[in-house]
């Protein structure tokens, strides 16, 4: 049966991602859980007598940081000294272990994950709780009903130089890399200036193209007032306007191969309603008054093929 308990407790000691308590990096601090659960020696009767030099005694601090990287540091429980051992009330069980900011076999000086494992000759194997170690803003804003902006301030501050070379380094162009990472130069910076320079040329451009913008709307505006529209569909005024044009009686001669669309519409009209007279070399179309002849044609016929030739004016 102990053994059974023992692999239980073991399975147990991988914590899972989230934290079970969160604390502020960075400080000094007399209290850390160390089991998560009462200890016991034989997982019922609640042991309360464990001490700081109790006989078997193996404590470890497990720490993952948030990059991934693990660690499980062997720590010696004290009294009086730096990682001093305390129940925390008569007949809990519970108990916690100090760990320093610096200068302790462990220390509070990373974000990350910690939680203690341990064993001693009288109890049954423990786990403590999964501890969170984060930014003091960040408890504060999450926790403590602080507000963002302390969040975000204290991150710049802790960070500013980190922050600053990176973000000058992502302007920074290698002949075949962008540079990460390398001291800032001052032809890097001389980079910099050349592309701003590059950035306000493009500007003025487009500062110049823009005087263009009133001579465009005095343009649109001209186009509304003779269509009528909005621009973009005729409107019916327009149609209208255009069935409504009348006919005219054309001057004399053929209409040219390039004519408008309403002269070549006209023309036709013409030969559809004037007179036209056919003899055995020519066709003729007249004008309105049956006297004049618009224009005429050279026709032919062999028996075999009958031939007209192109319109022109009268010879």
């Amino acid at each position: 049966m102990r053994n059974l308990l023992v692999f239980l407790v073991m399975f147990i000691t991988i914590p899972c991602i989230a934290a079970d308590i969160w604390i502020d990096v960075d400080t000094a601090l007399t209290e850390v859980p160390v089991n998560i659960m009462p200890l016991s020696t034989d997982g019922t009767d609640i042991d309360t007598t464990v001490t700081y030099d109790e006989a078997g005694m193996i404590l470890t601090w497990n720490f993952m940081t948030t990059g991934g990287a693990f660690s499980a540091t062997l720590v010696t429980p004290t009294t009086g000294g730096t990682h001093d051992w305390v129940e925390t009330t008569d007949t809990t069980g519970m108990y916690t272990l100090e760990i320093p900011a610096s200068g302790g076999t462990i220390n509070n000086d990373t974000e990350g994950f910690g939680w203690f494992t341990g064993n001693c000759t009288q109890t049954l194997p423990w786990r403590g709780p999964t501890i969170g170690f984060r930014k003091a803003s960040m408890n504060n804003y999450m926790i403590d009903s602080g507000t963002l902006q302390d969040a975000l301030v204290e991150t710049w501050e802790t960070d500013r130089a980190t922050n600053y070379d990176q973000s000058l380094n992502m302007f920074v162009v290698d002949a075949n890399k962008v540079a990460g990472g390398a001291p800032i130069t001052d032809t890097r910076f001389d980079n910099i200036d050349a592309n701003v320079a590059v950035a306000n040329a493009s500007i003025d451009r487009v500062d110049s193209n823009t005087a263009m913008i009133p001579g465009l709307d005095a343009n649109t505006t001209l186009i509304l007032a003779d269509t009528g529209t909005d621009g973009v569909l005729i409107s019916s005024t327009g149609i209208t306007t255009i069935w409504a044009k009348a006919m005219v009686d054309l001057g004399a001669g053929a209409p040219a191969y390039n004519a408008s669309a309403l002269v070549a519409l006209n023309t036709i009209y013409e030969m559809m309603r004037n007179q036209t007279w056919i003899t055995a070399t020519e066709i003729g179309v007249y004008k309105d008054n049956g006297s004049t002849i618009l224009m005429e044609s050279t026709i032919s016929d062999d028996a075999t093929t009958f031939k007209r030739g192109e319109y022109r004016a009268e010879n």
